[in-house]
Parts: structure tokens; sequence; C-alpha cells
């Protein structure tokens, strides 16, 4: 079961990461800087690659390895530019929870190329842990979960988070040393970074309107970096002890911690953070949070 507390702090973590990141775009990020802000933190995220420097393996590398981990960078950069765009008009509660569909097609996947099993109760946990992701997300005010001219966007992460899942599961088949897989991970980010600014004048006058900034905004940016990376490293160790099948539904906890955080804030702290704290709006979180319990026990 050590594979279901790591998965459980990869959502804390990644959650930690959301609220920290809504709060910096919210003040920082305007719909013309989007590219420079998406960019910037690319080159933040890089800035923990000499952490891992003296710990790799250069023996475990191969060229699948480079390749796969290359399409996630690509992949993780198109993924943040709609994040972001999404990030800059709705609430982080929503976007996260309907963000959690993807486990559909995390599930799907795995079971095409791996041809992995599970029984019918884990289907229906896995449906139970959707729909409560999906409820976390619902606000009673507002006639649809998401604009329509924003369907676009979410209809993209959700797939291409999709993807990141098998892509990670597939790394983590053919490398097992935790140091050697974030060095590559944060060069990769740190090379399409580079090209994608190098290659770009919009993006480098973008990434230039953030340099007078305070040090709160800079710090802001390693926070959420470092708030992922952590994500990340025990997604890596879930991924690594259990099949995606089991572990995809359990990241459905992210939009809960994302919820309690937010709500907690939202009361208290309106000034980084304010949601809609209604009582029909917490009643819906209240069920979802109820689904998800009966979902997880099922799925055990």
């Amino acid at each position: 079961m050590l594979w279901l507390l790591y998965v459980s702090l990869s959502a804390l973590f990644f959650g930690l990461g959301n609220i920290v990141e809504k709060i910096l775009v919210s003040k920082y990020v305007k719909d013309s800087t989007i590219f420079g802000y998406t960019v910037l933190t690319y080159f933040g995220y890089s800035s923990f690659l000499f952490l891992f420097l003296p710990f790799i393996q250069f023996s475990k590398i191969t060229p699948i390895i480079l390749l796969l981990i290359c399409i996630r960078a690509l992949l993780n950069l198109m993924f943040y530019y709609f994040w972001i765009k999404l990030m800059l008009k709705e609430e982080i509660s929503r976007i996260i929870g309907i963000l959690f569909v993807y486990t559909l097609i995390a599930v799907f996947f795995d079971y095409l190329l791996y041809s992995t099993k599970v029984s019918l109760l884990f289907y229906i946990g896995a449906l139970l842990l959707i729909l409560s992701s999906i409820l976390m997300s619902y606000k009673p005010s507002k006639e649809s979960f998401i604009e329509k001219k924003d369907i676009m966007y979410l209809t993209a992460i959700i797939i291409i988070w999709g993807f990141y899942g098998i892509l990670l599961k597939s790394i983590t088949n053919r490398l097992d040393h935790i140091p050697t897989f974030l060095f590559l991970e944060t060069a990769s980010v740190l090379i399409a970074a580079s090209i994608v600014t190098f290659s770009s004048k919009r993006i480098q006058n973008e990434i230039k309107t953030f340099f007078p900034q305070k040090k709160l905004f800079w710090a802001g940016i390693i926070l959420v970096n470092l708030f992922y990376l952590i994500g990340l490293l025990t997604s890596f160790k879930a991924y690594d002890l259990q099949l995606i099948s089991y572990v995809a539904p359990f990241e459905s906890l992210q939009p809960t911690f994302v919820f309690i955080i937010a709500l907690v804030l939202s009361l208290f702290f309106p000034a980084f953070l304010k949601e809609e704290t209604d009582k029909k709006t917490i009643g819906y979180k209240i069920v979802a949070l109820i689904l998800l319990v009966i979902g997880i026990f099922l799925i055990l």
C-alpha cells in the first residue's frame, strides 16, 4: 500500500502548486503575456537541473527513454499554455475538477498498450472518482461547467494529460533510477524552453515584461515548481510500484486538496484567493467527497 501514500502525497503537492500558481497568475499574468509566463515557468522548473547532476547514471539512458522524455516535455509545454489560458478565466477548483476526466483516457490506453485487466468494481469505483472530480468543480450559479469558447482548451489539456500518465508509466518501465529521470526531465524542459524562446521575438519581449517584478513573484515561481517537482517525484514512485489503472484514479484526490485549500483561503484570506463559498456550492463539494470515499473503497 506504499504506492497509495505516494500518490496521495503527489496529489497534495500538485494541489499546493495549483493554488500558488493561481494566485501568481491572477496577480501578475495577462492574456497578452501567457506565452512569456509559460516559458518563464519552464525555465524556473529547469533550475533544479543541477541538483540531480551528481547522481545520474548514464548507463541507464537509452534512445527510447530520451525520445519519451522529449515527447513529454513538448506535450507539457502545450498543456501548460492551455492551462494558464483557463486559469486566467476560471476558478482553480473548477478547472482541476473537470481536468481529471483524463483518468478515463489513461485507463483506456493502459488497457490498450499493456492489456491491464481489472474487476467490474474497479471500473465502478473509477467512474465514481471521476464523477466526484466533476462535482467538485461544479458551481450552481453557472449554467455550464465552463464557457463554450474555452471547451477547446479544456479538451486539449484533458487529452494531453491522459498521455502524460501513459508516458510516465512507459518511462518507469525502462528507467528505475529517479535522479536520472529527474535530470533528464529538467534538462528536456530547459532545452524546450530555450528553443521556443530564441525562435520567437514575441516571447522574448513577453518574458522581459516580468523582469521588473518584485522578489515575491520570483519566489512564487520557484515555490510553484518545487511543489510540482515533489509531486512528480512521488507520482513517479507510485507508478513504479503499481499499475497505472490503479494509480490514475487516485490522482483525482488532487481536486479535493485544491478545494479544501481554496475554501480556507477564500473564507479567511480572500485577498489572496476568492472562490464561491455559498451553501449550495459547498453542498455539491460534500457529495463529491462522499463519492470519493466510496470510489476508493470499491477500488481497494
